[in-house]
């Protein structure tokens, strides 16, 4: 059995004849070593494809993350104005609830908005955790409404003489509770809001009542008290003019003085107070709106 092969070249036309000898084991490894090539380049073909397409999920992913990202963003942002729409809402109940003597559980400090980053949970749990908690404090609200609806309809002569609206416009300066004193700056007790406005602003009663004083005090200036229902008392104080006397019946935005710097005072305000039962009380948390508006 022969072991070579013989190769030869025939040119197209003119020219030598080339013969070449070569072993069939030489054959063989030829062969096999141009098959290996053939498939070394397969191998990269089929590789560039693949990491073609994979490069290219890879860029939709990325692409959909971006989405995900903006989704996400908008999603916290609209919650977070919900949940502050929720908590003024929610206040307002609360205060309304407090003028009218209801005990209605408004708050829900269980809710938050946060939490896990949405784009590090799969799941997003966070995200349906405070939906629920809005939903039920939305749930909550809706029921505590219908509650001081009923009150409200039951109880319109006591809302009448509740002191429930600012009684000037102008800017508060100074809460309710522990401040420097202006005069001696030591740390004390102020009992009252102050509400600073231009000399001569109108103060109208925030509730009916009956005037008790409308005088002068060296501390208060020009002072003005009104009786309501309740042992509820209010005070004005630092006025320009009174425009009552005591003993007048006074109703819910009747005009009873202006603003004035008389008294214990560094300038042109208000002072006002609300007291129940002898104990002074934050005048905000009676007010139902938080615009000073007539």
């Amino acid at each position: 059995m022969h072991d070579r092969y013989s190769i030869t070249i025939i040119p197209n036309g003119s020219g030598s004849v080339h013969k070449y000898l070569m072993k069939r084991r030489h054959l063989r490894y030829a062969i096999a070593g141009a098959a290996v090539v053939v498939l070394f380049f397969v191998f990269l073909l089929v590789h560039f494809f693949i990491s073609s397409n994979q490069q290219l999920a890879l860029n939709r992913m990325h692409n959909e993350l971006d989405v995900l990202k903006n989704v996400n963003a908008k999603y916290q942002t609209n919650a977070e104005d919900l949940e502050t729409k929720l908590n003024y809402f929610s206040d307002k109940a609360r205060k309304l609830a407090t003028f009218v003597g209801a005990d209605l559980a408004l708050n829900d400090n269980s809710m938050g908005i946060g939490g896990a980053d949405y784009l590090n949970n799969r799941f997003a749990s966070y995200m349906n955790k405070d939906l629920d908690g809005m939903n039920r404090k939305a749930e909550k609200l809706f029921k505590g409404f219908q509650e001081l609806e009923k009150i409200f309809k039951n109880k319109n002569d006591i809302l009448r003489h509740t002191p429930s609206m600012w009684p000037v416009k102008g800017f508060i300066t100074d809460r309710f509770g522990y401040r420097k004193d202006p005069f001696t700056g030591v740390r004390a007790f102020h009992n009252g809001i102050d509400i600073a406005a231009k000399r001569g602003t109108p103060v109208f009663a925030p509730a009916d009542g009956i005037v008790t004083m409308a005088g002068k005090n060296m501390g208060y200036g020009n002072l003005i008290v009104i009786s309501h229902l309740n042992n509820a008392t209010t005070r004005y104080g630092h006025l320009e003019e009174i425009l009552v006397k005591r003993g007048q019946k006074v109703k819910r935005g009747d005009l009873i003085a202006t603003v004035g710097n008389t008294g214990r005072s560094t300038g042109p305000h208000l002072h006002f107070e609300i007291v129940v039962k002898q104990k002074p009380v934050n005048p905000s948390d009676y007010m139902i709106s938080e615009i000073m508006h007539f």
